[in-house]
């Protein structure tokens, strides 16, 4: 993979093209922000037919999210996920998307959100219970469970705890296949040995699932106290609501985004909290003033404020999602380049999160770079863990919540220990996740 700039006559000097190729593969982050300091906030990559214009910074994300958004389309840039939800609203434009934020958004409106505080807390008190002191757990897979439940039952009512490793599976092998580069799924051959097949089924389970999900609430008048309920119900200012397959998609959207990307957020917080006994300690104190941490609901968040940083500087170093992908629909020019029409077009908030410029020594995990006076100064499109614009990620205040909740129940309890503060291996499809898990040792607080 070589690096060349946009409209330049001839190719900058860069790494040969297996070498960096081989770069990229190995660390995307290091290598986009080596090239934002070789060749400034706009290049592009090329491989063999692989060409894409990569943006990064501050300027960039305003240019993406607001000046230039018009002229972008993300429903191309996802279209690798058009074949597992169609009309979310993550895949959906203009008008079309506007239209499906009003439908779906007031289900995330805070009233809400305070009445989800209780499943936040049951799935903690159900992981806990599997505890033992001085046990060795999976931190990242302990989350995914706990993220998992607290999802459904926001969105569905629903309580998958008894049917979760098959639910997890179909639901994140279904994902995988859609979006992850493996050449046996282009071979589209209906037989049990294929992945084509499991790829089928994976989908049927699904389906089955959320249509009968649907089909319940439907004949119930959609008066339950979940997001699905919201959604049947919800109509736009014409009277339209969502058909089956749009409440389907937009829920299978939200279960898979609301609990893979907080299941990240959550291990990585715990690891490097871990790993940094002096911010732990910060948050220990504070958490003692409130006693029965079982007792913290959204009136008590907002005087979390240690946690609140060390949450905000793990997003920093862990965005839940690292990368985002826009079609080029118009040419548009940006810091004296054009961008063409036709062409793709990458963002990548984890790599503009390690901009030396903006945070000193962006390896380092410090809270303190988010102290609130320190956090007001940042100008708000260099710090995007939740993308911006029009695209906001809707379920930004669930999740700040989500986090704020299970980290301070957890951390009133456990003192987790991990085995290892180095680098850490991680997949970079499409959230940071870490490739051999995060194991921690447990230690019982009381």
């Amino acid at each position: 993979m070589s690096v060349i700039k946009q409209e330049a006559a001839e190719m900058p000097p860069s790494l040969p093209l297996l070498a960096s190729t081989v770069t990229f593969g190995r660390d995307p982050i290091g290598f986009f922000v080596k090239s934002y300091r070789r060749y400034g906030p706009v290049f592009r990559l090329r491989a063999f037919d692989f060409n894409l214009t990569v943006m990064l910074g501050a300027r960039a994300h305003r240019a993406i999210f607001v000046d230039q958004a018009e002229k972008l389309s993300v429903r191309s840039g996802y279209r690798l996920l058009l074949s597992v939800m169609n009309d979310a609203l993550l895949l959906a434009d203009g008008e079309r998307h506007a239209q499906q934020k009003r439908l779906v958004q007031p289900a995330f409106h805070v009233r809400r959100i305070e009445r989800y505080v209780e499943f936040m807390h049951r799935a903690a008190e159900r992981r806990m219970a599997t505890w033992r002191d001085g046990m060795v757990v999976d931190v990242y897979e302990e989350a995914r469970r706990m993220t998992l439940e607290v999802i459904m039952q926001v969105l569905t009512g629903a309580d998958i705890s008894a049917e979760y490793d098959a639910f997890a599976r179909t639901l994140t092998y279904t994902f995988d296949y859609a979006t992850k580069p493996n050449i046996q799924k282009w071979v589209r051959l209906d037989l049990p040995f294929t992945q084509y097949r499991r790829n089928r089924l994976a989908r049927r389970q699904l389906d089955s699932m959320l249509y009968t999900m649907i089909a319940r609430r439907r004949a119930e008048g959609g008066h339950g106290d979940d997001v699905l309920s919201w959604l049947i119900a919800a109509r736009d200012a014409d009277g339209s609501a969502l058909s089956d397959a749009q409440v389907r998609d937009q829920v299978l959207l939200l279960i898979y985004a609301g609990h893979d990307t907080a299941t990240c957020s959550l291990a990585w917080a715990l690891h490097l909290l871990g790993c940094h006994p002096e911010a732990l300690g910060a948050i220990e104190q504070e958490l003692k003033r409130f006693g029965d941490s079982s007792r913290i609901g959204m009136a008590e968040l907002a005087d979390l404020v240690q946690l609140g940083m060390a949450i905000d500087e793990t997003l920093r170093l862990y965005p839940p999602v690292w990368i985002g992908l826009r079609g080029v629909e118009a040419d548009f020019e940006f810091n004296e380049w054009r961008i063409p029409a036709g062409s793709s077009l990458m963002y990548s908030a984890a790599a503009s999160h390690r901009l030396p410029e903006v945070f000193p020594d962006p390896l380092r995990f410090d809270p303190q770079r988010f102290a609130p006076e320190r956090k007001a100064r940042l100008d708000p499109f260099s710090y995007i863990p939740f993308g911006g614009g029009a695209h906001m990620c809707v379920g930004k205040p669930l999740a700040q919540v989500e986090l704020k909740v299970l980290l301070a129940r957890l951390l009133s309890a456990w003192r987790f220990e991990p085995l290892h503060c180095g680098p850490v291996p991680m997949h970079y499809n499409p959230t940071l996740a870490p490739k051999h898990g995060l194991p921690m040792r447990l230690r019982r607080l009381r």
